[in-house]
């Protein structure tokens, strides 16, 4: 085709459309050679130029015959190097060492190399926790080092060091997970995180019967790997969780689906929680309870300034949302102080905002922060809705599986069997499909709309300090 192509025979081939394959170029030999998918792979000869907008397929960069060869070497190639990884295998551990202490010693160069120069002095700065200062000052005058230390500036990019009590610290690996950590300058929300998360695990899964299939296999778990301490946290995280889905299977009567429960005579300990308005009350709620605790966080921070108060008039805000909401999606009557709290926030908020000597400007700023925000904080009380909608969803799942499963048996073992099937089959679905739920779900209702009232963006970058 090359020698062809230098005699001003050109020769390619094409992947065309089936319906266009029609309106080819009249100067051009089209040679039809396979159909497939609805394309057309032809090769098109012509002693002009070819013009043709469709694909082209390019020639191949060596022969068939030296592809099999190269393939039967690639292959050879493979087999060798696999009987080597395999002979190698008693090394491994080995490699893993060497490899760790690599790490290390580039780590170290990394350092090193990174190090400021004046004056023929070398000088290396870093972090340190402040409660470390006293034992590095002392081994620097142990070492004649000198040394300098001093508080970070706001321009300074310091590393977040999160050292929590061990029951607050079980939740860090959701974080390291969702690789998110909180600024230097900005609040650790690993406790109002931790219960307010296990709050939606329980209410999204819903399922008494889910959340001790979650326990047995933590369990599982825990006892396969119960020669390393490590993973604790993680273990005693996941019990919690599970025990609040219990709980809250418990208090609806729902235990792998709640309609044949409900059939069998069992009543709800708690009647309003399988109530659709008053779940979704309750829904509004927690959400409204939830930012709160993030602005009341923020204002106590803030103290003395006057400038807590702005933070107050946010939650007199969340609350009047709290009202709206009710009124405008559950037909429930507004009360007669809700006027008072949406005047009272709004006031807080425009005077207090930014406080300063000129009242014009303080009041500028205010009343930017509140038309910025205003209904942020509407949407983000009545999008924790998305509690009461998934939760019901996957127990309507379940309970739509239970139904066909009792809909299938008859009498006999081969009907009973298929139902049983259905009716684990379609809880297989729910236990598999919940943790997934809550990650969507439960997660983003901390990770952005109670951060977002927090102000906390999980700009954080994490403290990894020189260890040898």
């Amino acid at each position: 085709m090359q020698e062809l192509d230098g005699k001003g025979i050109h020769i390619k081939f094409y992947q065309i459309p089936a319906k266009e394959f029609r309106n080819m170029p009249v100067s051009a030999i089209v040679k039809k050679i396979s159909v497939k998918n609805g394309s057309v792979y032809c090769l098109l000869v012509s002693k002009g130029k070819i013009e043709c907008a469709f694909k082209e397929i390019e020639l191949p960069k060596m022969s068939l015959a030296q592809m099999k060869e190269r393939l039967v070497r690639d292959e050879a190639y493979t087999a060798e190097l696999k009987k080597q990884l395999k002979e190698s295998l008693c090394c491994r551990q080995a490699l893993l060492d060497t490899k760790d202490k690599l790490m290390k010693e580039a780590e170290f160069y990394e350092a090193l190399n990174g190090m400021g120069q004046d004056s023929g002095f070398v000088y290396l700065t870093g972090y340190a926790p402040a409660e470390e200062e006293p034992a590095l000052s002392a081994l620097a005058k142990k070492e004649k080092w000198g040394i300098f230390v001093t508080e970070p500036s706001g321009k300074d990019s310091v590393p977040t060091l999160i050292r929590n009590p061990r029951w607050i610290a079980i939740i860090s690996p959701v974080f390291k997970f969702l690789e998110i950590l909180p600024g230097y300058r900005e609040l650790d929300v690993s406790l109002p995180f931790l219960i307010f998360l296990s709050i939606f695990f329980g209410i999204l899964i819903g399922d008494a019967g889910y959340g001790l299939v979650y326990a047995l296999i933590t369990f599982l778990f825990q006892h396969k790997s119960r020669k390393s301490r490590q993973n604790a946290g993680t273990f005693f995280l996941f019990y919690i969780f599970s025990f609040c889905a219990i709980i809250w299977g418990i208090l609806t009567a729902t235990f792998f689906g709640h309609e044949w429960l409900i059939k069998a005579g069992f009543k709800p300990l708690v009647p309003i929680l399988t109530d659709e308005k008053g779940l979704q009350r309750f829904c509004f709620f927690i959400g409204a309870l939830h930012l709160s605790v993030g602005h009341g966080w923020r204002g106590v921070l803030k103290l003395p300034s006057l400038s807590a108060l702005s933070d107050a008039g946010w939650i007199c805000l969340l609350w009047a949302a709290f009202f709206i909401a009710r009124a405008l999606i559950l037909g429930d009557s507004f009360p007669f102080f809700g006027n008072w709290l949406i005047i009272s926030g709004a006031s807080l908020v425009i005077l207090f905002t930014s406080p300063q000597k000129n009242i014009l400007k303080a009041v500028g700023k205010g009343l930017g922060a509140l038309a910025l925000s205003i209904m942020n904080s509407f949407t983000d009380v009545v999008s924790y809705v998305r509690l009461f909608a998934v939760g019901l969803a996957g127990i309507a799942i379940a309970d739509a599986f239970n139904a066909m499963a009792a809909m299938v048996v008859r009498g006999n073992i081969f009907t009973v069997v298929a139902g049983a099937l259905i009716a684990i089959i379609g809880n297989a679905l729910g236990i598999v499909l919940g943790p997934v739920s809550v990650l969507v779900h439960g997660v983003r209702l901390n990770v952005l709309e109670f951060s977002g009232h927090a102000n906390v963006s999980w700009s954080g970058i994490s403290y990894k300090p020189l260890k040898e």
